[in-house]
C-alpha cells in the first residue's frame, strides 16, 4: 500500500467518524418500582423524579395505565425540563375499592428534534378498608 492509499484511507475513515457522530437522548427516572398503601377514599401523594441527562431543553409527558387509572391524578403531567434539571412529579391515588392493583406510569421522554425514549415505571397499589360499592341494602321493608 503506497502513503497515498494510506491518506486516502485515513481521510475516509475520518469523515466517517464525523458523519456518525450522533447524540442520542438520555433520560433517567427515580422511585420506578414504588409499593403505595392507601385506604379506600383517603388521598395518597407520592413522587416519581425525572431527570434530564441532556444539554438540550426536553418535554416530559407523564401517563397512567393500569386497573385503578381513574383514581389515580398527576399534578402535573406535561412538563418542560431545562439541560440537566431534575424534577419530582407528585401524583395522588384515592381509590374506591379495596384490593391489590397494578399500575403502570409511562414517562415521554420528547426532545425538540429528533426520537423521544420511553420509560416506564411500576407502581403497586394495596388498598386497605372497605370498598364502597353501589350495593342496595336488601333488608327494606315495604
Amino acid at each position: 500500500m503506497s502513503n497515498k492509499d494510506i491518506y486516502i484511507v485515513i481521510g475516509l475513515f475520518i469523515t466517517l467518524l464525523l458523519v456518525n457522530s450522533v447524540s442520542a437522548l438520555t433520560a433517567a427516572l427515580q422511585n420506578c418500582k414504588v409499593v403505595v398503601y392507601p385506604t379506600v377514599g383517603e388521598s395518597t401523594e407520592n413522587c416519581i423524579k425525572v431527570i434530564n441527562r441532556n444539554d438540550e431543553q426536553i418535554r416530559v409527558e407523564i401517563s397512567a395505565e393500569g386497573d385503578i387509572k381513574d383514581d389515580f391524578e398527576f399534578l402535573e403531567n406535561n412538563i418542560t425540563l431545562a439541560p440537566r434539571e431534575e424534577k419530582k412529579v407528585y401524583y395522588n391515588i384515592e381509590p374506591s375499592e379495596a384490593g391489590t392493583f397494578e399500575m403502570n406510569i409511562v414517562v415521554k421522554f420528547i426532545p425538540e428534534e429528533g426520537n423521544g425514549i420511553i420509560l416506564p415505571a411500576k407502581l403497586t397499589v394495596i388498598v386497605s378498608g372497605e370498598s364502597s360499592g353501589d350495593d342496595v341494602n336488601d333488608d327494606s321493608t315495604n
